[in-house]
């Protein structure tokens, strides 16, 4: 059993009930979590339970949040298995394996912190070099030229979400003769004409008004709104809008358009062909997927994607994860993963592994050892 240091911080961190109490605490938030995806839906519950420091309420912490214990367990391994533990040659698999365990807690705070998820969405002959956010947005500014549009200015998510009520963010670029101001972000709405029955969010623009509406369990189908006024021009901005907003400063046009945030890629990726098997005499699909051609700077590459055979590349991955049907034909939908710390949990097994050869092997060898001296003192006697 591992001695205290004297160093109170050292020992509260890694001492066993330390360890014990966050293992509850995550037990905890994975059935409250669990609960609320049920009328909450999935992504709600991650980000509240899973993918923030402390659970809030009236914007008071009440809780700690799966990051914190995750991060807190991962130092508790750390300091527990390298400092309190005192390593010596009998217990140094031990420690090797309190080493992995941490990184794979550690891995997973990278991905909580850094990754971008998404969707790319491909018909056949199509080609992208971007995948688009589930649930963030993006105001895109650019201009309308005689040789083609700009290179467009993007606000992202984190400059319109807390724009909630009468809060106005003013912004302005060296590259447009004018200030852009934005308000009143609405995370799920329809846009309306004003009629007497219901309130409208912020002002009404040419009859047309935004109609908040509550969050869908399915946080990818919210349509988020927000208001635009540009050199005392209004309009609203919506995120299922069939035309960017439109507007002229000095005989110039310019476009505003609301859209999922979106994140470009080191490739292009063209779909090929896709490809369907389905159950015998149903129309369920029993497996799918797709040919693909990468496209870089060194060329194009043949690629098959398919269920447990994603296409890894540059931190990137893209997972075949499902398919529909439109005017154009069937098109193939890929869930992107952008994450640094993709392998990570790899190579921390593969740590585990060695730290469990080396604990366990160690005392089987022993075990070996004993039994043979055991029955060749037997041996000996009998003879």
């Amino acid at each position: 059993m591992a001695k205290k240091t004297g160093n109170p911080l050292i020992d509260t961190l890694s001492s066993l009930k330390l360890s014990c109490t966050l293992l509850f605490f995550l037990f905890v938030l994975t059935i409250l979590g669990t609960l609320y995806q049920v009328e909450h839906g999935l992504y709600e519950a991650k980000h509240i339970f899973f993918s923030s420091w402390f659970i809030w309420k009236g914007g008071v912490p009440v809780f700690v949040s799966g990051l914190t214990c995750m991060t807190l367990l991962a130092a508790n391994m750390l300091v527990g298995g390298l400092i309190r533990l005192r390593i010596t040659e009998r217990n140094f698999g031990v420690a090797i394996i309190h080493v992995g365990i941490a990184l794979m807690l550690g891995s997973g705070m990278v991905k909580v912190l850094t990754a971008d998820e998404g969707n790319l969405t491909l018909m056949e002959g199509e080609q992208k070099n971007y995948f688009t956010s589930l649930f963030k947005w993006e105001v895109v500014v650019w201009e309308a030229t005689p040789t083609g549009p700009s290179a467009p200015i993007r606000l992202s998510d984190e400059f319109l979400t807390d724009l909630g009520g009468d809060e106005v963010r003013t912004l302005k670029s060296s590259a447009f003769p004018f200030e852009i101001a934005l308000s009143g972000f609405v995370p799920n709405c329809r846009i309306e004409p004003k009629g007497p029955m219901w309130q409208a969010e912020g002002p009404v623009v040419d009859g047309y008004g935004i109609l908040r509406m509550g969050p869908n369990k399915e946080s990818e189908r919210d349509i988020a709104g927000m208001h635009v006024a540009v050199a005392g021009q209004q309009g609203i901005l919506w995120g299922f809008q069939r035309e960017p907003w439109s507007f002229q400063v000095d005989g110039r046009t310019f476009l505003v358009d609301m859209r999922h945030e979106r994140y470009e890629m080191p490739f292009t990726i063209r779909l090929e062909k896709f490809m369907k098997e389905e159950h015998p005499g149903m129309s369920m699909a029993k497996a799918y997927r797709s040919d693909v051609t990468k496209i870089d700077a060194t060329g194009e590459e043949k690629i098959r994607i398919q269920m447990n055979e994603p296409l890894r590349s540059e931190n990137l991955v893209l997972f075949q994860s499902s398919f529909g049907n439109q005017a154009g034909g069937t098109y193939s939908v890929f869930s992107v993963v952008d994450n640094v710390s993709d392998k990570w949990p790899e190579y921390c097994l593969w740590i585990v592994t060695l730290g469990m050869l080396l604990t366990f092997g160690r005392a089987l060898l022993k075990t070996i050892n004993k039994q043979s001296k055991a029955r060749a003192s037997a041996a000996g006697v009998n003879s």
